[in-house]
C-alpha cells in the first residue's frame, strides 16, 4: 500500500514539472520522459495486480471445504469398509481462484476419507480448447470411462463441479457410486438417483440466505447449512 502511495506522489510531481517546464522544453530529455512512462506503467500494473489479488482473497473456502467435507461423510457412510476414492474435477491452472476451491473441497473431502483406510486418487481433466465441458461441467462417457480405468478398484467416485453424460441405459452395475458437489440440477440429480447412478449431490438450498458469511468457531456442519443440502438416495 505504501508503495502504491509513494509512486502515485511521484508521477504526480513528474507531470507536474513537465508542465512547468513546457517553457524550456528541452529540459525534458528523454531520460525524463522515460521516467514519467516507467511509472506510469508501474502504477498501473500495481493497480491492476491488486484488484486480482482482492477478488481472490474475497472468496470464502470454508463454503467449498465444508460441500467437500460433507461428500466425505456420505462416502463413509456408503462405503464404511474403506477402499479407493476416485476424485475428478477441472484442472484450471490459470486460474488461481478455482485452484484454491478444489484445494479447498480436496482438503473437506480427507478430513472424513483419511489414510490408510482410503485411499483418495485424484483425476484432474484438463479442459478442451474451446473450454465448453468446463463451462457447461459435462463430461463424456467415452471420457469418463477413461477416468474409471485410473481406479479401476475404485469404490466410489467423487465429481468437484461435473457430471459426465451416461450413454443411454447405461446401467448402474458397471459404476462405482458417484458423489457429486458443485450444486448441480435438482432435476438432473433426481433422475440420476431414480436410474441409480448417483448416490449423493451437494445441492444448493432453495431458502438460502446468500449474505450469510462463515464466523469464526462455526464447524463445517454449520457452514455447510448455510448454503447447502445434501440429496441421498
Amino acid at each position: 500500500m505504501l508503495m502504491n502511495i509513494i509512486l502515485v506522489i511521484l508521477l504526480i510531481a513528474l507531470v507536474v514539472a513537465s508542465i512547468k517546464r513546457k517553457s524550456n522544453p528541452e529540459t525534458m530529455t528523454p531520460v525524463v520522459w522515460g521516467l514519467v512512462i516507467v511509472v506510469f506503467v508501474v502504477v498501473l500494473a500495481r493497480a491492476f495486480t491488486s484488484s486480482k489479488s482482492s477478488a481472490t482473497s474475497s472468496i470464502q473456502p470454508e463454503f467449498f471445504t465444508s460441500t467437500g467435507y460433507k461428500l466425505g461423510q456420505a462416502v463413509a457412510n456408503a462405503v464404511p469398509e474403506g477402499g479407493d476414492v476416485l476424485v475428478v474435477y477441472f484442472q484450471a491452472a490459470q486460474s488461481k481462484a478455482w485452484q484454491r476451491l478444489v484445494e479447498a473441497q480436496l482438503e473437506g473431502l480427507k478430513q472424513e476419507l483419511k489414510a490408510p483406510k482410503y485411499k483418495v486418487i485424484e483425476a484432474p481433466i484438463v479442459p478442451s480448447e474451446d473450454e465448453f465441458e468446463m463451462d457447461m461441467g459435462m463430461i463424456g462417457a467415452e471420457r469418463f470411462e477413461g477416468l474409471l480405468a485410473q481406479a479401476p478398484a475404485a469404490k466410489a467416485v467423487v465429481m468437484f463441479d461435473c457430471m459426465f453424460s451416461p450413454a443411454p441405459g447405461q446401467p448402474a452395475k458397471k459404476l462405482p457410486p458417484l458423489f457429486l458437489s458443485g450444486s448441480p440440477m435438482i432435476e438432473m440429480v433426481d433422475e440420476f438417483m431414480a436410474r441409480g447412478l448417483v448416490a449423493a449431490a451437494v445441492t444448493y438450498r432453495m431458502d438460502a440466505d446468500w449474505n450469510a458469511k462463515p464466523t469464526r468457531g462455526m464447524s463445517l456442519d454449520e457452514v455447510f447449512d448455510l448454503r447447502y443440502e445434501l440429496r441421498t438416495r
